[in-house]
């Protein structure tokens, strides 16, 4: 016989290795052949069950076992009160993580960034057209550059990536653009793609600036498979298009343009 063990929710490698050196003495005591865990690891006469999982070949950026750590709901405006907070200063972690395809489904609260491109010298700002491959909101035009903060990720870090990967901007060259946090916003979407099927969308949303004067004189194409085009736009365009709902573009909730606009250069 065998001693099984399996756990609810998703672990580091690390902590199931020590979860299962623990169990080990006892196996021996027992008699059984083997403990067995979760992840394709030996350890001395502890044998490990699963294979290493399939490498994803689907399209980029949306690989629906990536791994995202769960965050606890924001909270009430007050007490008996169903209306969340919308701007958050910490997000608090639920202490676990899922993979991607199982928080959009299920409405989890997650994170991401969103990274806005600006050139005050000619009030204009960046938009990107989404893959068609995207679970959410293909093709249509959103944030200059974004993405999902994975398990053990960090906003700042995150956004930087984003920026390199999605627009080729040089984010760590000395002199290069600056990223400017401006605030944390808690969105609620929900929708439905034809490839993916219905999703909820809750979200994190950490919200950074690159305001750099000329640069829409420069950046002017892209090549990536996550993005299909940019264009800029005219600052107070692109706020009449999100106020009035323009289909062409990813929704935005009233307080977050609000706060967005307020807050750019003048």
């Amino acid at each position: 016989f065998r001693i099984e063990f399996r756990l609810p929710i998703v672990v580091s490698s690390s902590l199931a290795f020590t979860l299962r050196r623990a169990l080990l003495p006892l196996c021996r005591g027992l008699g059984c052949p083997s403990v067995v865990g979760s992840a394709g690891y030996r350890w001395g006469s502890v044998s490990m069950a699963s294979a290493a999982p399939a490498k994803y070949h689907g399209p980029p950026g949306q690989d629906p076992r990536e791994l995202f750590e769960i965050l606890q709901p924001p909270p009430v405006v007050s007490p008996g009160s169903s209306e969340l907070q919308r701007f958050v200063e910490r997000p608090v972690p639920a202490g676990h993580s899922k993979a991607r395809a199982l928080v959009h489904r299920d409405g989890d609260w997650h994170s991401s960034v969103h990274v806005w491109l600006v050139d005050p010298t000619h009030k204009l700002v960046l938009l990107q057209q989404r893959s068609s491959f995207k679970d959410t909101h293909p093709n249509l035009w959103d944030v200059s550059a974004a993405g999902h903060i994975t398990s053990g990720g960090q906003p700042l870090e995150t956004a930087v990536r984003e920026t390199e990967e999605e627009l080729g901007l040089p984010m760590h060259e000395q002199g290069g653009p600056q990223l400017q946090y401006l605030f944390t916003y808690a969105c609620t979407v929900t929708g439905e793609t034809q490839a993916h099927g219905a999703f909820v969308d809750n979200e994190f949303q950490y919200v950074y600036l690159v305001a750099t004067p000329g640069l829409s004189q420069t950046l002017t194409t892209v090549s990536n498979t996550e993005v299909q085009a940019v264009r800029w736009v005219g600052t107070a365009e692109l706020r009449q298009a999100l106020e009035r709902g323009d289909p062409e573009l990813v929704p935005r909730d009233p307080a977050y343009i609000q706060r967005f606009f307020a807050m750019l250069p003048p």
